[in-house]
């Protein structure tokens, strides 16, 4: 049983990271001006875990700022119904 907990908190750890990580490679392409790669790294992050708002938060930015609207009112749709702590929020495309 406790290797089972193990497991479990390792795994949801290992999750948690990889959604961190392709977030912040997300940020980074964006900065460097590779929007398309930008938005298909957030899409990967959503991928990773559908539960965390940031992914589709971050991806409807960047889809705003590319002037993809319809795009942008889906991600926030689907950011509100993923809607995870508070705590780790605010995600954005300047940071």
């Amino acid at each position: 049983m406790r290797l089972m907990v193990l497991f479990a908190l390792v795994l949801s750890t290992t999750l948690a990271d990889s959604t961190d990580d392709l977030l912040k490679q997300a940020k980074v392409h964006w900065k460097k001006g590779e929007k398309d790669k930008a938005v298909e790294v957030a899409g990967k992050a959503i991928a990773s875990d559908t539960k965390d708002a940031r992914g589709y938060l971050l991806r409807g930015s960047m889809r705003e700022a590319l002037e993809q609207h319809d795009e942008a009112a889906v991600a926030a749709a689907s950011s509100s119904s993923a809607a995870r702590s508070p705590s780790r929020w605010p995600i954005s495309i300047s940071s």
